[in-house]
């Protein structure tokens, strides 16, 4: 079970309130959330806000995770501010005395297509709709489940290259570039593209070469961030973005995720790297200096016993 419900409301001054259950965690799904619902309702995105994480007037939401968000929680955002557009298309299209498949809304303002006399702002007719013999209240309402049989709307592909350099007397590594071409379907956000990224290939590295957890009789010897390593951010490799853009038959707009894919690839092109630094694969993470420098050391005298 997989499913998002969103909802849309117009309000009289044409300012627009999106309703989401999803969470923003830094990922930037509020911001995506906004800009789907102003590419729907031909606005910009600054004249949006989005309201989410209280349960008593958010629609259900599965949560953030699984790379489900832009495709999930996109699809049903996307089918609210649908349903909101057709609620003012309605009114519109009494105003100009047209059908409504004649309308068009772009560029904060509504009109008829071919025909820019017929041109009128969108808070207008938000203002009409709200205030004519209808009087309707613009509540668009959007859900979204998995549309196929196995599990998930989207596959995710990619591919990556890591340069390391390995110090042969201390076994310290250090990732010194990462070339990273990830397919997202469409890039509704680039630069929070290149921001996610970012952050999987430092938690890749993080995971890879870092962080090990130190029992002894199931008590940890390094439970504080003194201990547990992690990288610092002058340890941030250069990163090199290949935004792959295809057209996902499910997604919103033809996108799809960026949030976790890209970890998995990073992970394992990392660690390739550094086994061809010092001629073998190491059989575990995390791949400290220490561990390393075993390797190394390892391979030397088997080259000399050779």
């Amino acid at each position: 079970h997989d499913t998002s419900a969103a909802m849309v409301k117009v309000g009289e001054d044409g300012r627009v309130t999106v309703f989401t259950g999803i969470p923003d965690m830094g990922q930037g799904t509020h911001t995506t959330m906004a800009m789907i619902t102003a590419e729907v309702l031909g606005i910009k995105d600054t004249e949006i806000s989005v309201v989410a994480g209280d349960t008593d007037i958010t629609p259900v939401d599965v949560g953030a995770f699984a790379q489900r968000g832009t495709i999930m929680t996109g699809n049903a955002v996307k089918n609210a501010a649908e349903d909101a557009r057709d609620q003012l298309a309605k009114n519109a299209a009494e105003w100009f005395e047209v059908d409504e498949s004649q309308l068009e809304f772009r560029d904060s303002n509504v009109g008829v297509i071919g025909d820019p006399e017929k041109v009128t702002s969108f808070a207008k007719i938000a203002y009409g709709t709200l205030h004519s013999k209808e009087g309707r209240f613009v509540m668009g309402r959007g859900f979204f489940t998995t549309p196929v049989d196995y599990g998930t709307a989207a596959w995710s592909f990619g591919a990556q290259v890591a340069e390391v350099k390995v110090d042969p007397e201390t076994g310290l590594v250090t990732v010194m570039k990462v070339w990273v071409a990830h397919d997202l379907g469409k890039a509704i956000n680039p630069l929070a593209v290149e921001g996610q990224i970012d952050g999987q290939v430092y938690s890749a590295m993080s995971q890879v070469l870092y962080e090990e957890c130190e029992t002894d009789e199931g008590q940890y010897l390094n439970p504080s961030r003194l201990e547990y390593k992690m990288p610092r951010t002058y340890e941030m490799p250069e990163v090199e973005y290949i935004i792959v853009e295809t057209n996902d038959p499910y997604g919103p707009f033809g996108a799809k995720e960026v949030g976790e894919g890209p970890i998995v690839v990073a992970g394992g092109a990392i660690a390739a790297a550094v086994a061809d630094a010092v001629g073998s694969f190491l059989p575990e993470i995390p791949m400290t200096s220490f561990k390393t420098w075993r390797e190394v050391r390892k391979n030397k005298l088997r080259e000399q016993r050779q």
